[in-house]
């Protein structure tokens, strides 16, 4: 199970980057929720006709700084 999540998570990766490579305008942004302790933060590359989601994360605590290095980490995969 755990190696078809990867893989899926692989191909998501992918879409995201072509979609953002194909685009001349991308818009980045993130949301973020806690839900019974747990905090989890997205984020996601939008067009003007897709919205593509780059991560869904579970971090230790909502501070910007964690917040940094997501969208780092984040972006460093996808190039």
């Amino acid at each position: 199970m755990e190696l078809m999540a990867r893989g899926l998570g692989a191909i998501a990766e992918m879409q995201t980057a072509t979609t953002i490579l194909r685009n001349d305008n991308v818009t980045i942004g993130f949301d973020a929720t806690t839900q019974e302790g747990v905090h989890v933060n997205s984020i996601h590359f939008t067009t003007q006709q897709d919205c593509s989601v780059a991560a869904v994360d579970q971090l230790p605590g909502g501070t910007a700084a964690g917040y940094a290095e997501h969208f780092m980490d984040t972006v460093n995969r996808l190039s």
